[in-house]
Parts: C-alpha cells; structure tokens; sequence
C-alpha cells in the first residue's frame, strides 16, 4: 500500500531516492551532574540563517554516508567534540524532499572546554548558552525552541547500555 496520492510504489520510491537528508546534533554540556549548557552555532551561511543560532549539522554528503556519520562529522567539524553517547531522537520530514535527522548527546563541560572547536575546520563559531537562556534568545531558529526541550526529555530517558 501507498501513502495516499501516490500513484504507484514505484513513485514512492523516486521520491526517497531524490530526497535531501540533513542531521542536526544537539550537545549537551553537564556540569556536577546537571544538564548546564547547550552547544550552538552562530550562523554565517546559508543566507537564510546568517545570524542565527541553530544546532550543529548539515548534510549527508553521499549514499554511503550514514546520517548518524554525518551528525558524528558535522559536529566534530563545526565544534571539535564527540559524544560518546549520541542517540537518535528522532527524524522530522519538513516537506517529501527533506528529512532531517536529529541527535542528541551529553559531554561534560570539562571535556568539552579541553576539545572544542578545531581551527580552521569551518567559518562558523560555536556559542554556549546556558539552556534557559538559550531558549529565550531572539536569534535562536525557531523549531529549536522545541527541539531542544525534546532532545533533554529523551536523553533524560536514557540510560547507556554497558
């Protein structure tokens, strides 16, 4: 069966084959045990988001790329840091061409100050902001206001398996 106003399977298929896969990952910093601050970019491209703070992240870059790679690269490149602990929180379809895969993860602040940011990897700047802070800023994207409250409510969820 086909999602309704899909003609054939055949067309379903083209278009998942033609869509554009994004990942967003959402660090959080702890600090004595608590979730403190969240990791963000300071926008310089597209021209849409020049400005603005959103997540780390960008774009798969090929069939062979995983999204869960490309989160793992994005942030690295952008940022410097590597969660340990990354999970899948889940993943949103704007429109037929677009899915946007979301992640989420904690590091402690003291790890994170020993391995951010790695010069010359990328023009954009990482901003941390204190989670409540960051919520209520007038240049955060939109969608973040409720992406970031999901992505603390699903790590909160979440134990590690060892």
């Amino acid at each position: 069966m086909t999602p309704e106003g899909l003609k054939t399977a055949r067309e379903l298929e083209q278009r998942q084959k033609n869509r554009v896969d994004q990942v967003l990952v959402c660090p959080i910093l702890t600090e004595h045990g608590r979730d403190t601050r969240v990791v963000l970019i300071e926008k310089k491209r597209p021209d849409w988001q020049v400005g603005l703070l959103n997540l780390p992240g960008g774009g798969v870059k090929s069939d062979q790329e995983s999204p869960w790679n490309a989160a793992e690269r994005e942030l690295l490149e952008e940022t410097g840091l590597k969660l340990q602990n990354m999970i899948h929180v889940g993943t949103l379809f704007p429109n037929e061409q677009l899915a946007v895969w979301l992640y989420a993860g904690r590091l402690s602040l003291d790890s994170a100050l020993a391995d951010c940011h790695l010069p010359g990897k990328t023009d954009e700047e990482p901003v941390w902001l204190e989670i409540h802070a960051a919520l209520k800023h007038p240049k955060l994207v939109n969608d973040l206001r409720h992406l970031i409250p999901l992505c603390l409510s699903k790590l909160s969820g979440f134990v590690e398996a060892r």
